[in-house]
């Protein structure tokens, strides 16, 4: 039999044996390559120059980062209360995000690519906590700003009270030289009476015994330091009633919704 007499047919599939085999062979290199890629965790995209970073989002925080920004906007505190309450959020979120990455890491185990799915969740948690952290630094100054300008209110109003206080602290130091030469002379004249002797002329006396001028005395001091303790209790007094003020002025402030100056 001549080869022009085989059937045409069966030629036909002869010629496409050589190509069906080809075939095979590209589907079983590009299997070799997919598993390469899965375990090695390099990105099929990226080999053929499709960046991966292109299929997220670019610096984008997610719903519920955004949902905290959009509620604290930046300038936004405006209290140290206000600063406590956006850290106290802040630390919730943060420990949401961690555990938002365990779930999504959960699920990427049961994907093909795993590795490139763990890479794209780091990502997220990534920009979520960068998202965060200008919030969470304002906060932080706010506090520290807000420290420091109440420590200068102290400062200040305690020299101011100094100042005030200075006259008064003078006129006691004064008044409590002049008793301690008193003591002074009234020791003296008790040691010169023992002897018999008095320090005013054409008077005399004996024993223990006061002569008129050393009872004035005595008067002149019992009064001095009645007049003294009436004038300390009004301070007293004072100080007491100014305190009530502040805390009345701070609880009506407080009521009211306004910022109190400082601390009482």
């Amino acid at each position: 039999m001549k080869p022009s007499d085989i059937p045409c047919g069966r030629q036909k599939q002869k010629e496409a044996a050589p190509s069906s085999g080809g075939g095979k062979a590209v589907l079983t290199l590009v299997a070799a390559a997919i598993l390469f890629f899965s375990f090695t965790g390099a990105a099929p995209l990226q080999a053929a120059g499709i960046s991966g970073d292109s299929l997220l989002p670019k610096e984008k925080p997610g719903p519920e980062v955004t949902a905290v920004l959009e509620h604290y906007p930046a300038g936004s505190i405006d209290s140290v209360a206000r600063a406590d309450i956006v850290l106290e959020v802040i630390e919730i979120e943060k420990a949401n995000i961690s555990a938002r990455l365990y779930n999504e890491k959960l699920l990427c185990n049961e994907k093909f690519l795993v590795y490139r799915c763990y890479d794209e969740a780091e990502e997220r948690k990534r920009i979520d906590l960068a998202a965060l952290k200008p919030l969470e630094t304002e906060a932080k100054r706010f506090k520290r700003s807000e420290a420091v300008r109440q420590r200068d209110l102290a400062l200040d109003r305690r020299r101011a009270e100094e100042e005030a206080e200075a006259p008064q602290r003078a006129e006691n130091v004064r008044m409590r030289e002049e008793r301690e030469k008193r003591v002074q002379e009234r020791e003296a004249k008790r040691e010169a009476a023992a002897q018999g002797r008095t320090s005013t002329p054409g008077e005399s006396h004996s024993g223990n015994l006061m002569t008129p001028a050393e009872k004035a005395e005595n008067v002149r001091e019992y009064q001095a330091k009645q007049e003294e303790m009436t004038r300390r209790q009004e301070r007293v007094k004072r100080k007491k009633a100014e305190t009530q003020r502040k805390r009345e002025q701070r609880a009506a402030d407080e009521a009211a919704g306004r910022k109190p100056d400082g601390p009482i």
